[in-house]
Parts: structure tokens; C-alpha cells; sequence
């Protein structure tokens, strides 16, 4: 399951590592890919995403622009959490 997301203020971490805490700004407009593990549940993909230190928080300063994804259920579930438009046939 896979999940893109409009990242209109994309941000990347300046030390590796799942407990980075220092960030620089990213210029312009981005797409943020995210793959889930093929054995996750809805659930799992949704709270891993949006968990206050979670994927999104990491990747992202603002909402998402909008959503596409191969699960309409997550696409569902992203946009209303975002407040945006699911895009359909995004690859």
C-alpha cells in the first residue's frame, strides 16, 4: 500500500536516524512517497502517518496539498485528516 501526498512545505531532517530533531527547510513544492509494509492494516498506515512525531510530522510543516493513493480507504481517511482532495490516478 502506498500513500503520495502534496507536501507544499517539505522539510528533511539534518542527521539520520529515526530520532532526528533538527530540520532544514525544503524550496518550492514537493511530492513525499510513502510505502507501507504489504502485511499493515489501514489502521497501522494511518496512525504511522499522522502520530504526532510520526511519517508526515517528519516530512511536512504544513497539511498535505492532497492525497493518491492504491487504497481508497487511506486516500479517504488522508484527505479528510488533511483537509484536501483525494487526486485520482496519481502514480
Amino acid at each position: 500500500m502506498y500513500l503520495k501526498l502534496g507536501n507544499p512545505k517539505a522539510k528533511e531532517a539534518l542527521a539520520e536516524g529515526v530520532n532526528a530533531s533538527e530540520f532544514r527547510s525544503l524550496k518550492g513544492g514537493r511530492e513525499t512517497l510513502v510505502n507501507f509494509p504489504d502485511d499493515w492494516t489501514l489502521a497501522q498506515a494511518f496512525v504511522a502517518l499522522t502520530a504526532p512525531n510520526g511519517i508526515w510530522a517528519n516530512h511536512s510543516d504544513a497539511p498535505a496539498a492532497w492525497v493518491a493513493s492504491d487504497s481508497e480507504g487511506l486516500a479517504a481517511l488522508a484527505a479528510e485528516h488533511f483537509g484536501c482532495k483525494v487526486r485520482k490516478g496519481a502514480q
